[in-house]
């Protein structure tokens, strides 16, 4: 009896931690009307949106260099909220002709 109540609170425990556990997406180039491009990214677990721009910056700049192009930022937005313990940043570029 005490070993299958054991049992069941370890399982239950178990898919507690686990279903808590989510993946971020992974972040999506998206082409806007005007020929820019946005990628965006929203982390729970993240609390520098800085670390988070640094990493959709370069990102970025690999999509322009598979284009045979270069990277020209437009706008970067970044936003950290240390008290839900949270980073959002959206990074907006063009690829423009390598000079």
């Amino acid at each position: 009896m005490r070993s299958t109540l054991l049992t069941i609170i370890l399982a239950c425990g178990f898919f507690l931690l686990t279903s808590c556990a989510t993946v971020p997406p992974e972040p999506v180039i998206e082409e806007l009307q005007d020929g820019s491009f946005r990628i965006s990214v929203i982390y729970e677990t993240e609390w520098s949106g800085q670390f988070l721009t640094n990493k959709l910056i370069k990102k970025a700049e690999i999509f322009c260099e598979e284009r045979q192009q270069q990277f020209e930022k437009v706008q970067f937005t970044v936003k950290d909220n240390g008290r839900f313990n949270y980073a959002k940043s959206e990074v907006i570029f063009k690829c423009i002709k390598a000079k």
